[in-house]
């Protein structure tokens, strides 16, 4: 059934595919490279959180956290499996947030440009 902890953590990864992405993109050069540096790590932290959402939606559906550290590398296979999945979520958003990013990156080299031009 489709509730809380189904809406919840689509809802997280549905915003966080737009806001992850802005905020990494003030961190890196205001260049086109630097913008696609911004989304690859986007995509990076993207997958873990949905990784990290998943296993809060396990623990509270009754998973008891204690067999996650008896099998480490299974859990962590699995839930970033789980987060590559969610990707179905957050990659149409973060698509389109790349898209604006991109047109202000070019906006603002323009405008540096005729600055330069002027000069």
């Amino acid at each position: 059934m489709f509730g809380w902890s189904t809406a919840l953590p689509l809802l997280c990864l549905a915003l966080a595919g737009a806001g992850v992405p802005i905020m990494l993109a003030r961190l890196f050069e205001d260049t086109h490279h630097g913008l696609m540096q911004a989304l690859a790590l986007s995509c990076v932290v993207l997958v873990i959180l949905g990784a990290v959402l998943f296993v809060a939606v396990y623990a509270e559906a009754g998973l008891d956290i204690a067999l996650l550290a008896e099998h480490p590398v299974d859990s962590l296979r699995l839930f970033l499996w789980q987060g590559l999945r969610a990707t179905i979520v957050w990659v149409p958003i973060l698509l389109l947030t790349a898209i604006s990013l991109g047109r202000g990156v070019e906006a603002r080299r323009t405008a540096r440009m005729v600055r330069r031009g002027k000069e």
